[in-house]
């Protein structure tokens, strides 16, 4: 054999060329300009695909020199990559078979490349010319599902194999040479690849048997198979008499008798089995015993089950080729239902569905008997139907009648009204079966703890959910029939776009023309769209599947960025490779979406992929494992809930509240849609049956009493086996300083709120407070769902706001400043917090507002208040300077800031409001309309029994002292009277007054006080309530005890959830994960009276654009008065200090920002 013809040439030209190419490396990117040359008639350590593939990775300089050359280059690289271990392995294996082809001398030499017309029958030949599943399947009888028998070789060429096998077993003998045996298993025979025969194997298996494999066995990988072992085995007198049952080390076998003489050794096939089941029994009817004859193949699954009985006369000799796929066995290591071929787990799915089927029918069988058609029954599983049961009439007993006990009567069955019917039906079958889910396969219990109630609903329960699903309806959260179909269209052909370039890039890397085939690449959703409860117009999350060689940087915000680049459906396309977790952004026939990529390990992947398995995040990166967990987790939610039909209507109920009172906004610091998604889960997991109206309420019932930081989780968090890592307190001490933690259910679980901070918590808190309240009052008929649903008006909210004003040159460089603005918006909040020692409140508006009068502008605004409940001292004020110029500072810092991104930092008062913030750009002339705020302070007044008197626009106004504070702060404010959540404030203490009058007066100021108390302590005195609230004494006795009794057993069972594993961090958070620019101020002493600087402060130093340095104090907007009530200043000593009898003027410090007005007070 020729140098060239091995691949290892020796020439003096050829060392000294070689040791030049050893200081080259391979490139980075491949030439896909240079086409490899083929190596198919070497015999190298390697496929000769890869070294066609790798070729185009050589250095430029390398691409033109002898082919032996740069084999020699490349085989040294990929030695490199192989274990020890197996690098000596494969070397001695080659050493081994080396030496036997240079001493072995062939007897038959045209046997080593293979004729087709020497070696295979005519009708053989004619099926694979053809190469359809018809032409094979001609010559083909299937005796067994998966056994297949045909016709291949011709006696001539059996003749001759069985000589050369007889020739090379002499020489064995007579060179006293020690072979290897085919496998564990035969004693006697040889491998074929051993002594040359390996290059006529690889034709038999790609040429003949890959197609047959590909129409026949396409589930086990028989399109890609890439490998073989050869060999041929002799069964008879002085030879191995059977084979023990066993299965083959292979996707595909194929057993040719290639004769002699013989009686006995049939082949008994019992059925095909994954790993998990290849030792359990068989069915009748996979029993099958299979005769041999000379010339004639039998071809199955290598995990088909089989063994040879006894050869009880004359000597039988068989070629055996093990046809193993490399894809195949990669995608098997992170599958878990092998249902399309193994037969146990096939069974095992389908007992699993004729179970489910059967317990569902005896189910609604049972439901419609006992619930519609005997409602007086006891023993009812439902309180739906339950009523109170008429004392039965006393009979006069009959002596002819027989005892009761001597026959059976049948419980009196009474016809129901329609009414009941209908109401039944309806809850049956298009609410959900109550408690269904739980008594399927016996009680199932969803979530880490047992269910608060398992009471059903009632009739007035399912009309009220009615009025709510309506509700939702007339608010426009459902999209069209129109828009559904587009949106489905719009998936399906994104999906075969990534199809494409995915086989694209396959074929630019030099892949094989089978890998090429198999290339796949595939679209999930998540998100809203995933859950059901997405609205119109909104976003699809997308999230893309590639192969192993698919990479995220060159070919998917390369290759397939300029496919969508050059597509007129798609529409501003707008790729962030750099963000946390990478993203494409685009619209496609105006249907917005958000794609993202996930590189697996895999070398195809399958259409069936389960995303939800743990195995596929093994070898992923960090960007995939946090691009895969938006579907992880999607799918794992929909899992853990009762109803997932409930469950959709209960999430877009909370968020469509959550968008109207302004705490809609992972960003902003506040929830987003999945953390939504997350609460409401667990409450359908604490009330299993309940319907969604019962579910609104208890959502604000339950996270008012809940007590943060105790996590909220839909299931125990689990290690994992990947070593990644998972919210843990115990032993992250990040983790400890979560305010808010909701924990994602898919490994790994991690807190997916960990943007709130202490502001945002305490107004979420208050909301939800005020949601309790509100659904108190609905269960009694005095509120509506219009009242829950109410918008906050945040511009009547508060006297003192920030404003933050945005810009840019152009569209595209808006769109990118004004993202990247809203990801730091939050530490500004954080460092203002901080700086001020958490005695400045802040509440950031979750939205922007652009000013059409000035192209790419937009503002945010965040209001400002005092900390509630602390004690003033006159004369103090609070320094934003350096809090705002650390944020400026850390928002300058973006990497693709262009001339014009700017931003704008300046503090307005209420009456300042730019009108653009409103709608139409017109202020309105007076505050929203009455609020439930001004509800409750109305009843409670009433209640307490003040006298009335009615004032000129006929509304009634208490005559007390609370009622002449606000008088008083009327007047000496002059500003509008206050709108929702204003903290309305009160000279005198609240222990000077009564408690109701202080509630009706400072009714957010109690529950923020009350929010501190309830976060970190436990419930003391068997509270029924977290906040003590002044109760319309208008219901009976009898109804508030029941009342109180169920919220009291309700109270204990959530005291009982909450006493988990993780105990809340008393110590400050430092927020050390998104504040970690603040290293200099963290080592400063904390000395607030030094950091107040006796009320005054330095002008912060900026340069202009032409090098001077200016004073920002010409934006001074002067020291800001803030009413008491509103910014209290914390106490410099350990005890409250009493309040001054006259109102004292709280200052707070904007030195550096400007005022919009222009003025100073």
């Amino acid at each position: 054999m020729s140098a060239i013809g091995n691949g290892l040439g020796n020439s003096n030209d050829s060392a000294a060329a070689f040791v030049t190419m050893a200081s080259q490396r391979l490139r980075l990117n491949p030439n896909k300009e240079h086409k490899p040359e083929s190596y198919d008639d070497m015999q190298l350590d390697f496929s000769p695909s890869i070294f066609s593939s790798l070729e185009r990775y050589l250095p430029p300089n390398m691409l033109g020199m002898p082919r032996h050359d740069k084999v020699k280059f490349m085989r040294e690289i990929l030695l490199k990559y192989l274990p020890h271990g197996e690098r000596n392995r494969v070397q001695k294996h080659r050493d081994y078979r080396q030496k036997i082809i240079l001493n072995y001398q062939p007897l038959h030499i045209e046997l080593y490349q293979l004729d087709p017309t020497i070696t295979f029958v005519p009708t053989f030949l004619e099926a694979v010319n053809e190469n359809t599943e018809e032409s094979f399947r001609r010559i083909c009888s299937e005796p067994s599902p998966g056994i297949y028998t045909f016709e291949i070789f011709q006696p001539r060429f059996c003749e001759l194999l069985l000589a050369e096998v007889e020739n090379f077993e002499k020489w064995v003998g007579d060179s006293k040479y020690r072979i290897m045996r085919p496998n564990t298993m035969n004693k006697y025979g040889a491998v074929l690849d051993d002594f040359g025969l390996e290059t006529m194997l690889d034709k038999l298996m790609e040429g003949f048997v890959r197609p047959i494999a590909k129409e026949l066995f396409p589930e086990v990988g028989g399109a890609t198979l890439d490998s073989h072992h050869g060999f041929v085995v002799e069964y008879g007198n002085n030879r191995d008499l059977d084979l023990g049952f066993h299965v083959d080390d292979s996707e595909v076998t194929l057993n040719v008798c290639l004769g002699k003489q013989f009686t006995g050794g049939e082949l008994y096939f019992r059925g095909i089995r994954c790993d998990k089941h290849v030792n359990s029994g068989s069915r009748p009817e996979e029993v099958f015993d299979y005769s041999h004859t000379p010339g004639y193949a039998v071809l199955h699954r290598g995990r088909h089950r089989h063994g040879a009985k006894a050869t009880t006369s004359g000597h039988r000799v068989n070629l055996l080729l093990w046809c193993r796929s490399s894809v195949f066995r990669e995608m098997r290591k992170y599958q878990k239902d092998f249902s399309t071929w193994c037969g146990e787990c096939l069974h095992e799915k389908k007992e699993r569905q004729r179970m489910s089927i059967t317990a569902t029918k005896q189910e609604l069988l049972l439901r419609k008997d006992d619930e519609l058609f005997n409602p007086h029954s006891q023993d009812s599983p439902s309180p739906i139907l339950n009523r109170r049961r008429r004392p039965p009439r006393r009979r006069l007993s009959n002596p002819r009648r027989p005892p009761s006990s001597s026959r059976s009567i049948p419980p009196r069955r009474y016809l129901p009204s329609v009414r009941r019917v209908v109401f039944a039906v309806y809850v049956i079958l298009v609410m959900g079966s109550p408690g269904l889910s739980n008594r399927i396969n016996g009680q199932q219990r969803l979530g880490i703890t047992e269910p608060i109630s398992l009471a059903g609903p009632s009739e007035e329960d399912v009309i009220k959910t009615r009025e709510l699903e309506q509700y939702l309806h007339d608010a426009g959260l459902y999209e069209s029939q129109e828009e559904a179909v587009s949106r489905e269209e719009v998936l399906g052909r994104l999906d075969q776009i990534v199809k494409i370039w995915v086989k694209t890039i396959s074929r630019a890397k030099g892949l094989h023309d089978e890998l090429v085939h198999q290339a796949n690449a595939k679209i999930f959703t998540f998100g809203s769209y995933r859950l059901g409860v997405h609205g119109p117009g909104a976003d699809i999350d997308t999230l893309c599947v590639g192969p192993r060689h698919a990479s995220r940087e060159e070919d998917f915000f390369g290759e397939l960025y300029r496919m969508l680049s050059e597509m007129s459906e798609v529409t501003e396309l707008h790729p962030v490779p750099d963000a946390h977790v990478p993203i494409m952004q685009f619209k496609f026939n105006g249907v917005s979406i958000d794609l993202l990529y996930a590189k697996l390990s895999l070398y195809v992947i399958p259409e069936d992929l389960d995303v939800s398995q743990d195995a596929i995040l093994h070898g992923a990166d960090e960007q995939t494992v946090r691009s895969l967990n938006g579907c992880r987790v999607t799918d794992q939610i929909l899992r853990l809930v009762p109803s997932i039909q409930n469950f959709r209507t209960t999430v877009r109920c909370m968020r469509l509240w959550a968008k109207r009172r302004g705490v809609y906004s992972n960003v902003a610091g506040f929830l987003g849609g999945i953390n939504w998604a997350l609460l409401v889960a667990r409450i359908c997991q604490l009330y299993p049956n309940a319907l969604p109206n019962m579910l609104v309420s208890r959502f604000f019932r339950v996270y008012t009493q809940w007590r943060w930081p105790n996590p909220v989780m839909l299931c125990a968090i689990e290690e994992g086996s990947l070593g990644l890592p998972i919210w843990d307190p115990r032993r992250n001490p990040r983790d400890r300083y979560h305010l808010m933690p909701i924990i994602t259910p898919a490994y790994p679980c991690m807190n997916s709120s960990y943007n709130v901070s202490s502001s945002t918590l305490r107004i979420m808190l208050e909301e939800f407070q005020r949601g309790n309240e509100i659904c108190e009052e609905m269960e009694a008929n005095k509120a509506d769902w219009d009242t829950l649903f109410e918008s906050y008006a945040f511009f009547e909210a508060y006297k003192h706001y920030l404003q933050i004003d945005i810009s840019a040159a152009n569209a595209d460089g808006f769109r990118k400043w004004k993202g990247w603005v809203e990801s730091r918006l939050r530490q500004l909040t954080l460092k203002i917090e901080r700086k001020t020692y958490e005695m400045l409140q802040c509440h950031p508006h979750p939205g922007d507002f652009p000013d059409k009068s000035r192209p790419f502008h937009s503002s945010y605004f965040m209001g400002l208040q005092r900390k509630q409940g602390v004690p003033v001292k006159e004369g103090e004020h609070f320094d934003l300077n350096r809090a705002v110029d650390d944020f400026k500072l850390a928002v300058y810092q973006y990497g693709l800031r262009e001339i014009g991104m700017e931003i704008r930092v300046s503090h307005v008062k209420r009456r300042d409001i730019p009108n653009f913030v409103f709608p139409g750009g017109v202020r309105p002339s007076r505050p929203s309309k009455v609020s439930w705020v001004r509800k409750r302070k109305r009843s409670e007044v009433e209640v307490s029994g003040s006298n009335t008197q009615s004032d000129s626009l006929g509304e009634y106004r208490t005559v007390s002292e609370a009622d002449s504070c606000q008088k008083r702060k009327l007047e000496n404010d002059n500003l509008m009277p206050p709108g929702i959540g204003e903290v309305c404030e009160a000279s005198p203490p609240f222990n000077n007054v009564s408690s109701c009058a202080a509630k009706c007066e400072n009714n957010v100021e109690m529950a923020a006080e009350k929010i501190e108390s309830t976060a970190h302590t436990p419930y003391q005195n068997g509270q029924t309530e977290v906040w003590s609230r002044c109760n319309p004494l208008n219901n009976s006795l009898s109804v508030a005890a029941d009342a109180s009794n169920s919220k009291e057993a309700e109270k204990l069972a959530l005291e009982k959830i909450m006493a988990g594993p993780y105990v809340s961090h008393q110590a400050l958070p430092e927020e050390l994960d998104e504040l970690e620019d603040d290293s200099e101020e963290r080592h400063q002493v904390k000395d607030f009276p030094g950091n107040m600087k006796d009320g005054h402060i330095e002008p912060s130093i900026e340069k202009s654009s032409n090098g001077a340095e200016t004073s920002t104090s010409s934006y001074n907007g002067g020291l800001e008065e803030l009413e008491p009530a509103e910014l209290m200043a914390p106490s410099m000593s350990g005890t409250p200090e009493p309040v001054a009898q006259r109102k004292p003027i709280i200052r707070l410090n904007f030195t550096s920002l400007p005022n919009v007005s222009g003025k100073s007070s």
